[in-house]
This record gives C-alpha cells, sequence and structure tokens, in this order.
C-alpha cells in the first residue's frame, strides 16, 4: 500500500535572496549576486519574514574573518506590548567558522545551530518567545570580508511527519545505509513526528503492538517539514488526462473534475470522500458524483478493480475576489 506525501516540506519555493527582486530588500547593506550566489558586502539586508515555525537553513563560502570583523545571521522579533525589536541569531567571528547555518522556531522557542558538512549540527543556543513574534530575518556584516551563500532554503519545521497508524505503533527511520536514525511511538491522534537534523534520502518501518514489522515504505528523499500519509487503500487520481503523484497538486479554477481509479486487486465498498481545509479561510467545499449535487461528503458504495469514478469539485470562496492559493486535502475513509 502507497505512503503518500501530502506536505511538500519547503514553505517558500523559490530561494528568496538568489532570485527575489532587490526591491524586495530592507537594510543598509551593500550586496550583489554572482554565479548563483548571493554577496554581501557590508551592512545589513532583511525581509520581511512572518512565519512563526519554521526552519532556515543557509549554505555559505567559509569566511575567514579578521579582528573585529563579524556576520551575523538573525531573525527580529517585536515584542506585542511594547512593540520593541530584538534581533536573535548567531555570530560568526575570528575564532569560529562555519558553512552551514541553521534557525529553527518550534513551539515558541528559537533554535541556533552551526556546520561545516550540513550533516553535524552544533547547538549554539536557544531563546523563548514569551510575548513576541517573528517579523523580520537577516544578515549583517561588519568589516571587510564580505558573506557568501549559494542556498536559502525555508521549511515548515524541522520534523518528518507519518500519518495513519494505530496509537502505539512504532515508526523507526533508517537512511540508504539501514542505519537506524529515529524512532518513536504513534500518538492517540495516528501521528508520529520525527526529528531530522537535515534532509536525508531513508525510509520508514513500522511495528505493531506485539513488535510485528507492519509496512515499510519505499526510500524517499525526505525533507524537514514533509508530511506522509499511509493509505490502506490502492488508488489513482487523475487531473486533465495526468496521474497525480504523491505529492500535493493545483487545481485551475474553483470548479474541475477529478477520476479516481481503483488499481488494486480487489473491489472497495463504501469509499467516504471528504474534504479537509489546510487553510484557516472560510471556504466551501463540496464534492459530487454527478456533478449536479454537491455536498460536504460523498459516498461511492462500490469500487470495483480498474473502475473509474469521477469526483467533482466546487470551491465557494469567502471573498470572490480573493486570489490567494488555499490549500485542501480529500480524505478517503
Amino acid at each position: 500500500m502507497p505512503l503518500i506525501k501530502i506536505q511538500e516540506g519547503l514553505l517558500e519555493r523559490d530561494n528568496f535572496y538568489l532570485t527575489s527582486g532587490f526591491s524586495d530588500f530592507l537594510g543598509n547593506g551593500t550586496y550583489t549576486r554572482k554565479s548563483g550566489a548571493f554577496e554581501l558586502k557590508q551592512g545589513e539586508i532583511k525581509r520581511n519574514f512572518y512565519f512563526q515555525d519554521f526552519v532556515i537553513e543557509v549554505r555559505k563560502e567559509e569566511a575567514i574573518l579578521n579582528p573585529n570583523e563579524s556576520h551575523f545571521f538573525f531573525v527580529e522579533v517585536i515584542n506585542r506590548q511594547t512593540r520593541v525589536l530584538q534581533k536573535i541569531g548567531l555570530y560568526e567571528d575570528q575564532q569560529a567558522h562555519a558553512t552551514h547555518w541553521k534557525i529553527i522556531c518550534h513551539d515558541q522557542f528559537i533554535q541556533t545551530y552551526v556546520s561545516q558538512d550540513g550533516l553535524n549540527w552544533n547547538n549554539i543556543g536557544g531563546y523563548k518567545l514569551i510575548d513576541e513574534e517573528v517579523v523580520y530575518q537577516g544578515f549583517e556584516v561588519k568589516g571587510e570580508t564580505a558573506l557568501t551563500f549559494t542556498d536559502y532554503r525555508v521549511y515548515h519545521n524541522p520534523f518528518v511527519t507519518l500519518l495513519n497508524f494505530d496509537e502505539g505503533y512504532k515508526a523507526e527511520l533508517y537512511n540508504l545505509n539501514d542505519d537506524l536514525i529515529k524512532t518513536r511511538l504513534f500518538e492517540e491522534d495516528m501521528m508520529v513526528t520525527l526529528f531530522l537534523d537535515d534532509n536525508l534520502e531513508g525510509y520508514f518501518k513500522v511495528y505493531d503492538l506485539t513488535g510485528q514489522l507492519v509496512y515499510t515504505s519505499p526510500s524517499d528523499s525526505l525533507e524537514m517539514g514533509s508530511i506522509y500519509s499511509y493509505t490502506p487503500y490502492d488508488l489513482e487520481i487523475t487531473y486533465k488526462g495526468d496521474v497525480i503523484g504523491y505529492g500535493p497538486t493545483h487545481l485551475k479554477s474553483n470548479l474541475q473534475m477529478l477520476q479516481l481509479k481503483n488499481v488494486g486487486s480487489e473491489a472497495y465498498y463504501n469509499l467516504r470522500l471528504i474534504p479537509f481545509k489546510a487553510t484557516s479561510k472560510e471556504d466551501v467545499i463540496e464534492l459530487s458524483l454527478d456533478g449536479v449535487t454537491y455536498a460536504d461528503k460523498v459516498i461511492i458504495e462500490t469500487l470495483e478493480v480498474q473502475q473509474v469514478q469521477d469526483i467533482y469539485v466546487r470551491i465557494t470562496k469567502e471573498n470572490e475576489y480573493d486570489f490567494e492559493v488555499h490549500s485542501f486535502e480529500i480524505k478517503i475513509y
């Protein structure tokens, strides 16, 4: 049975500092781009940054700094009551230099890390947010030695999440060398989160309450922030003639048709399809089997082997002039 990726790890698709227009940057810094790298020569540069749970990972060139020089990688928070701004991050000076930086913010706690290889990380320190929220993210250079980084990524969180196994089942995460990386138990909500030091190629094993191995997943590129859901059904969804893979897809308009196909070896009965919103918007998402009668759930009484069932999706937005992309998923029980 397949393990379906229902959320990509990246919170932002684009490599912000390497692709955004210079007008998107704040600060007084002197900077440029060169051969797939961003170079901050002097001063400070920052961006608006309103995420409150995230991982920022930076790959940079190692810099040997002189006395009185420093490089600073930070997020800036504002106190909700006093409106005072404060920078939190990690400094690099003559005594310390690395090729990778990372800032994690999760459950109102900020932690900073450095690494020489992107695999082994040292925790530099942390800060508990009491009545603050993140509003900016930036870099600062003091001295003549430029800060040059070649990659900048923002992820949802530092975990890979696995869904839909019973409470008490054990999940194990392995790399491609079959080394056990992490192990945790599924909780009451049928979910387990496994902390990743970094992205890796790997796979899962799941054991039942008796210790019996019940599932081994295919190997995949596991990213921080990604979510996988186990499904007991062998189904295939087609949209506009293309089979949808295990990742998210985008509907072209608010009224679209999908096709659900049974590609397994047995018939399925009384399949319930229910849409769930992943955003806070008050959009109304309805399904239909005939394109006429819509409801907040539909039931497919029988889906024979190789049978195809049309599924119509209708989205009524809270605000018809809202053109923001809103996320939802269709769960099958």
